[in-house]
């Protein structure tokens, strides 16, 4: 392959494409297909066809569903692995085709061993930023829990102990995971040996035998060993980067290119961008251009970052990513244009903000809100940010939800030189977090643990609500807020007046990616599959 990503991909390429049977396509529509770029009603990249959330175009929708759901069209006909083996990267729509791209992971035999995070993942295993007495009293408390304690008393004591004994920071950050080892009681590992095993990670043992050496000087109970034997596989994972194209009318594989790629787990969560007869995916260390039509690979560039979840923004010619730092690479070519190595991250995705000399990049790297011109790559602002969230921009205003527990959500007047701050609501957020939506001159943020709806100008509250929601970014269609809310499809009212639940249907879909809609048609990724439904 080529390591500059400098021009067209050798004939050499290693790579192979996948072609079902059942795949016709007349000349007329493959021509028309690569020609033109995405249609009014596309949803071709992450976010939409502004990249804020918004379908602007399409027919009038449903304003409730039977409990079973809006009508399911088609489920694709093959598996998609997800989460660990695929990532939570979401689906986008072209001309009449929906699109996905993963690091598609496998196990293969091997004769090392490895506490690799899968199997930390399995023994229990997670991050604790609590102070070490606070670690040792909640140890205590679980190991002197009564074990007839069960189900709905053992929660609401849990949710006591949690309440008595964390800060509202620690209870974000920490609260579910510890309430996850009070369910196990005396059955899950104790903290100070997960440490322990944890220090191991990164060792690879020569064999099984060399595995159970190792065992033998850490002085583990019997049933700890027998744990951590049982957790460590006898395989490893190894990944291609993929990208499927799916019929929208069908569900049928039209096509997918499989590319050699690094195992690099569920942090590649990237969804990649069709334009103008192509498509733009990230995947495992790599930033490649396909032709749309028929999957070939017309260019691959290297980027700094492995196991990105940034999506890819096109404009000008120039493609975009946040992939280990900003970056932006020539769209025909693949060719490097500029980057910024110390404008770090990988999980928010950048947007482009025109004004009337140009254009610049909005990108919430890890620490801060950056503002680049697009052509030159020179950074024109920065200002407070950092985090997950993608930006979102309605005209000259846009909005940011942060990381940092100082910001939290926070608009903006934007200018070329500068942003100016309108106002700015702070409050702690999770882990992960979903990207904002402005409609009609109000901001609605679904995620992290909240539904609100805040004036855009002034920052006024319109309505807030405590919600158990994460992940998934909300769209709007029709006046109408579609979310992924656990495994629930959920319909909203988009309006300030109020908060109104309009529909909700267990379907099933992956918490984390978020809908795909285009022409009253709703796409969803599930835990092994993509699926299409009817909201018209």
């Amino acid at each position: 392959m080529s390591s500059n990503g400098s021009g067209h991909a050798p004939d050499a390429l290693s790579c192979y494409l996948v072609r079902p049977m059942t795949s016709r396509i007349p000349l007329l529509t493959l021509l028309l297909t690569t020609a033109v770029g995405a249609q009014s009603d596309d949803w071709p990249q992450w976010r939409g066809p502004s990249r804020d959330g918004l379908v602007t175009t399409g027919p009038t929708l449903k304003d409730s569903w039977p409990e079973s759901g809006p009508p399911r069209l088609w489920v694709s006909e093959e598996e998609i692995p997800s989460n660990d083996d695929g990532g939570h990267g979401s689906p986008v729509i072209a001309d009449e085709r929906a699109y996905l791209s993963i690091v598609w992971h496998r196990d293969v035999p091997t004769q090392t061993r490895q506490i690799n995070q899968f199997a930390l993942r399995k023994l229990g295993h997670q991050g604790l930023r609590l102070p070490d007495s606070l670690i040792e009293k909640a140890e205590a408390a679980r190991m002197s829990l009564n074990p007839r304690l069960r189900g709905k008393e053992l929660e609401a004591w849990s949710d006591r102990w949690i309440d008595k004994h964390l800060d509202k920071e620690q209870k974000i950050q920490s609260g579910d995971y510890l309430r996850s080892r009070f369910r196990k009681g005396k059955l899950a590992i104790n903290f100070a040996d997960l440490k322990r095993i944890s220090a191991a990670q990164k060792t690879v043992f020569e064999n099984h035998e060399a595995l159970l050496v190792w065992l033998d000087t850490q002085n583990f109970t019997d049933a700890i060993r027998e744990k951590i034997i049982l957790a460590v596989p006898a395989t490893k994972k190894a990944a291609n980067d993929v990208v499927i194209c799916i019929d929208m009318a069908t569900g049928k594989t039209v096509w997918k290119t499989m590319m050699p790629g690094e195992a690099t787990g569920r942090r590649s969560s990237s969804t990649p961008c069709a334009h103008e007869g192509r498509i733009y995916a990230v995947g495992s260390n790599r930033l490649f251009c396909l032709d749309s039509g028929t999957g070939s690979v017309r260019w691959e560039a290297p980027v700094s970052g492995k196991g990105t979840a940034s999506s890819p923004v096109i404009e000008d010619g120039h493609v975009v990513v946040l992939a280990g730092h900003l970056m932006a690479f020539e769209a025909e070519t693949g060719k490097l244009v500029w980057e910024h190595t110390k404008l770090k991250g990988q999980t928010s995705s950048p947007v482009i903000w025109r004004h009337t000399n140009g254009a610049l990049v909005l990108c919430n790297t890890n620490k801060e809100l950056i503002g680049a011109d697009l052509a030159t790559g020179e950074v024109a602002w920065t200002i407070a940010g950092g985090g997950d969230s993608t930006p979102v921009i309605s005209g000259n205003f846009a909005a940011v939800y942060s990381k940092n527990k100082s910001v939290g959500l926070t608009a903006f007047a934007l200018m070329p030189d500068r942003a100016t701050q309108l106002w700015t609501r702070p409050f702690l957020t999770r882990r992960y977090c979903s990207s904002p939506l402005i409609y009609r001159n109000h901001l609605y943020l679904l995620g992290g643990g909240r539904h609100l709806c805040l004036d855009l100008k002034s920052g006024e509250e319109k309505w807030a609500t405590i919600q158990n929601c994460d992940i998934s970014s909300p769209v709007i269609a029709d006046g109408k807020i579609f979310l992924i809310n656990r495994s629930f499809l959920s319909m909203f009212r988009a309006s300030p007046q109020d908060h109104v639940e309009l529909a909700r249907a267990r379907l099933n879909a992956m918490r984390c990616p978020s809908p795909a809609i285009a022409a009253g048609k709703i796409v969803l990724r599930m835990a092994d599959r993509l699926a299409c439904f009817d909201l018209r």
